[in-house]
């Protein structure tokens, strides 16, 4: 299929759009992480303004392409999920069945909807439309080879940025945050996030980008000494990414990282590499090595405690399951997992803490939607990993990332709620569109 040529105008908007929506990733974990109300509602409205400028400019384009609606179709469980979720917040609840909207016996009258929270559930809504108006906007910008290379690259040094700013906080700045003192995880690497597993994710994500794309053939090389200097800046970078995450204590972080990595390495493995590469190998490795004895002491502290950690969150699962069995097929409404635990929380899960959280988004999402409609989105994730399976074909750098972020965002959201907070769901979508290489662009 031959495509029409862009006109200078076009590549111009194209080029602005993509540029500020990698601004708007590096940007995100600043106030909190994104993970306010107000925060992530200003990115909605910033991003339907985008949506509605594409739209226009789409429009009046004198080199305007057909939707290649065969590029989408994979999205069909999206809509599905949301338009449940959005009847969930309805009052439809009367015409259902009582066995369907179970639940323990307190005395409260029956909600008229599905939902137990239906203005907090038409709320997330509005989080989850802002995400898939990003995933969509961020697609249509990347453009060619060029341009996504250029963008990922630009997003790891965004990483790395943070990386250094947060390390810089907690040995040089007191362990501040931005607007003040620590509250919470004094001792640990946050960055401008509130949770440490959240930063560690965060900085996990830019980990696995940076050595996809280092691994890659065509990695930025100049000629002689200044390409040596670049690449061990490079090389450097990623060290410190992966420092950042180390000093954030986050066990599952690391773990879920290392077997990213671990995955970009063997994926790219078939690479023929120059012996520059191996000395920054060895050196990288060297660097994490030391890393580790020097300022790894805090995280094995942790690791001695993981077996109580491990029965308090098995207690809690417990109940979650429980949860799921009680309304299997219904849920309690997307959003709605704080209101709901309050009626099943029972010994042996902690009273001293408040579960607003699950600590597990994918048994979050079967509280929330039941096991139909929250099952509706691992097709989706299934048809996204073969599809990124089917570019590494191509020998694509980025769908090498896109597959590993996947993997840790999985191993992730099994055990905890990272990616529930809207710069790491940013962060993670950026990836995953740019290792969606659009077929026409591949020809």
């Amino acid at each position: 299929m031959k495509l029409p040529v862009q006109s200078s105008a076009a590549r111009r908007w194209r080029d602005a759009g993509a540029w500020a929506l990698v601004a708007l990733v590096l940007l995100a974990p600043l106030p909190a992480g994104s993970n306010r109300g107000a925060v992530w509602a200003f990115w909605a409205m910033l991003l339907g303004a985008m949506a509605v400028a594409h739209l226009v400019a789409q429009v009046f384009s004198s080199s305007r392409r057909p939707v290649a609606w065969s590029e989408w179709r994979w999205l069909w469980p999206l809509p599905l999920t949301m338009g449940y979720a959005l009847m969930q917040s309805l009052p439809l609840a009367g015409a259902l069945p009582v066995w369907l909207l179970q639940l323990p016996a307190t005395g409260a009258p029956a909600p008229a909807t599905i939902s137990l929270a239906p203005a907090a559930s038409q709320l997330a809504l509005l989080r989850w439309g802002a995400m898939v108006l990003f995933f969509v906007l961020m697609r249509s910008f990347c453009g060619g080879q060029q341009r996504r290379r250029a963008l990922g690259w630009a997003l790891f040094a965004g990483v790395a940025l943070h990386a250094l700013w947060a390390l810089a906080q907690l040995r040089l700045f007191g362990d501040s945050h931005l607007w003040g003192p620590k509250l919470a995880y004094a001792g640990s690497a946050t960055g401008p996030f509130i949770n440490r597993s959240a930063f560690a994710a965060f900085m996990g994500l830019g980990a696995v980008l940076g050595l996809a794309l280092l691994r890659e053939r065509q990695a930025p090389r100049a000629i002689g000494a200044a390409g040596a200097l670049l690449r061990g800046l490079l090389w450097l970078a990623l060290a410190l990414v992966l420092l950042a995450q180390l000093v954030a204590q986050s066990r599952l972080a690391l773990g879920a990282t290392l077997l990213a990595l671990a995955l970009v390495w063997q994926l790219t493995a078939r690479h023929r590499m120059g012996q520059a590469h191996w000395v920054m190998t060895a050196a990288a490795i060297a660097l994490a090595m030391l890393a580790f004895a020097t300022q790894g002491q805090a995280l094995l502290t942790r690791g001695l405690w993981i077996a109580p950690d491990l029965a308090s969150r098995s207690a809690l699962y417990g109940q979650l399951f429980g949860m799921i069995a009680t309304r299997p097929l219904t849920g309690f409404g997307l959003d709605g997992f704080a209101l709901a635990y309050e009626q099943f929380h029972r010994p042996p899960v902690s009273a001293a803490v408040i579960w607003d959280m699950a600590h597990s988004t994918v048994l979050a999402i079967w509280v929330e939607l039941g096991l139909v409609a929250g099952s509706l989105l691992l097709f989706m994730a299934v048809a996204v990993t073969r599809r990124l399976i089917g570019s590494l074909r191509q020998g694509a750098p980025l769908a090498t990332a896109a597959l590993a972020a996947l993997l840790l965002a999985a191993l992730h959201a099994t055990l905890d709620f990272s990616f529930e907070v809207a710069a790491n769901q940013f962060l993670l979508l950026a990836i995953v569109a740019l290792g969606l290489a659009p077929r026409e662009a591949a020809r």
